[in-house]
């Protein structure tokens, strides 16, 4: 995605990019995103 999506952004701010989720976990996301899905996934662990 830096080279194709972000990649104006990437070369003016190269430090600003990183595999962070900003502390948004997964699962918090889609227990949000759909709440039936997520009950399907916890079920399932």
């Amino acid at each position: 995605m830096l080279q194709s999506l972000f990649a104006d952004f990437a070369r003016l701010l190269p430090g600003r990019f990183c595999k962070k989720t900003n502390g948004v976990t997964t699962r918090r996301w889609l227990a949000l995103a759909n709440p039936a899905l997520s009950e399907l996934a916890e079920s399932a662990d």
